[in-house]
């Protein structure tokens, strides 16, 4: 903007933080008839607005309320109860990949494409993008707005089919609040949210190097040479559990404990395997996992591995104990003590602790009260006495620290 002040011509910027400048009011309009015939700068500032609404000045509503119907299709109102981000989408032809910056808004009653971005995508694109908008609306009951980061954009830029995954997972991200994701996503999608094979896929990757985390990518397509990690999916769910829970090095094992989960088979040791990025696995699928390990033959195998996990003697893994142990909650232990009271019996014990740690009084005495109940089904189990002490001792440090420590008032002391 300061380069425009001064009347000197700059290309088109896209969309940032810091577009507004500072003390640009009174030359406004001068700046955006200065930015040439196309008006690029007009695009930049509302997109600018939705994507850092933060960042906008108060004496800038004026002007945009004027000025984001031309823009986006819809009124200010409209636009700014919807959710907004960005996303990357790779591109190719046989010649090269490039990577252009999609900006997604999801909401009620926006437009599919915004007009200023109409001459952006091709006809075939544009199919794309009204079957990303039906799985949208399918899952989340909201439709999608699309348009370039880019402005002045006046030729197809995005062809083809393979954004479609990438444009489901702008939409996703927004909806579910999922902060900047530094993904790369490529693949061609069907009705049923199937990720279908798409061409150039080394290209695409080769296009953003250094600038991305994790490339995901149709399974069918077959696994390109990068230095960031490459996950390949087969579904839009599977590829939106990926996004949402990735951490450095966890990508593929989160597929692998996907495929578990939904197939009901080996969840037991799958978990067992798994390292402290896949908590947020562990804290989005809780329900499942519960119900999914209630009757899991390997139960027993992964309660072995929670002890080592939450043993602090042992500096293992806290974290990832602990969240291992939320996906077993009261319910589920009282299902496991009809069938293996000594098992059941032992999670208890472990959630106690937990609860001790935490500080938590209520939760404490309810895994106390079921393992009380369950001690007389187990007190005749071979080697079951050094379990039963520890549990002793457990019960009492744990009570008193409770309340020494977290409780406000301290019955029976001065």
């Amino acid at each position: 903007m300061v380069e425009l002040r001064n009347g000197q011509e700059i290309r088109p910027v896209a969309p940032h933080s810091n577009v507004w400048g500072r003390n640009c009011e009174e030359g406004l309009e001068v700046l955006i008839q200065a930015a040439g015939p196309r008006a690029w700068l007009r695009e930049t500032l509302v997109k600018a607005h939705l994507l850092y609404p933060k960042s906008t000045p108060a004496w800038a509503e004026p002007w945009l309320l004027r000025n984001a119907p031309d823009v986006m299709g819809v009124g200010l109102a409209n636009l700014e109860q919807g959710q907004w981000g960005s996303f990357a989408v790779p591109v190719a032809d046989e010649r090269a990949g490039y990577v252009w910056e999609l900006i997604v808004g999801v909401g009620s009653g926006l437009p599919l494409v915004a007009p200023s971005s109409e001459k952006s995508f091709s006809p075939d694109s544009l199919r794309s993008l009204e079957m990303v908008n039906q799985l949208v609306r399918d899952k989340w009951g909201k439709s999608c707005c699309f348009c370039l980061s880019s402005p002045g954009v006046s030729a197809p830029v995005i062809s083809g089919l393979s954004h479609g995954l990438p444009s489901f997972l702008a939409a996703a991200a927004c909806v579910e609040g999922l902060p900047d994701l530094r993904i790369l996503a490529t693949g061609q999608l069907d009705e049923s949210g199937a990720v279908l094979p798409v061409t150039y896929l080394q290209k695409k990757v080769d296009s953003a190097k250094g600038s991305f985390d994790l490339f995901i990518y149709p399974q069918g397509s077959g696994a390109p040479v990068s230095d960031f990690e490459c996950v390949p999916v087969t579904h839009v769910a599977e590829a939106l559990v990926v996004m949402s829970c990735y951490r450095p090095g966890v990508g593929l094992k989160i597929v692998q404990a996907e495929k578990a989960l939904r197939s009901g088979q080996g969840l037991a040791r799958e978990i067992c395997s798994f390292q402290t990025g896949m908590f947020l696995w562990l804290q989005r699928n809780r329900d499942a996992i519960a119900n999914g390990l209630v009757s899991d033959p390997s139960l027993g195998e992964l309660v072995r591995q929670l002890q080592c996990w939450c043993d602090s003697t042992l500096q293992n893994d806290p974290v990832l104990g602990g969240a291992v142990l939320k996906c077993l909650p009261l319910e589920f232990v009282e299902k496991v003590s009809e069938v293996d009271p000594e098992l059941a019996w032992t999670i208890a014990v472990l959630q106690m602790d937990s609860s001790n740690h935490r500080g938590l009084i209520v939760e404490f005495g309810r895994w106390k009260t079921l393992a009380d109940r369950l001690r007389p089904k187990i007190a005749d189990v071979q080697q079951a006495g050094q379990h039963m002490a520890m549990y002793y001792v457990q019960a009492i440090i744990g009570d008193r620290h409770n309340r020494y420590v977290f409780s406000i008032d301290v019955p029976g002391d001065d």
